[in-house]
């Protein structure tokens, strides 16, 4: 019976080691995805800015209180 011990320790430990190996996988294939949805939504946005000539502006858009023309503080 004290041979179980050993089993279900090493069984506790090596369970860990591929839960934390599986975590760290999916976090590296997340993080690309990531990068490469940000890379291609700054292609899509440089794209769509130099067709314009101009980048919207939160001044030039109304800002966020919605005034075109500015604050009158």
């Amino acid at each position: 019976m004290s041979e179980m011990g050993g089993i279900i320790e090493f069984a506790l430990v090596a369970m860990f080691a591929l839960g934390w190996a599986i975590l760290e996988w999916q976090g590296r294939r997340l993080d690309r995805k990531r990068a490469e949805r940000e890379a291609r939504n700054t292609e899509v946005s440089g794209a769509s800015t130099e067709a314009s000539g101009t980048a919207a502006s939160p001044a030039r858009s109304g800002g966020e209180n919605g005034s075109a023309t500015g604050s009158h503080a």
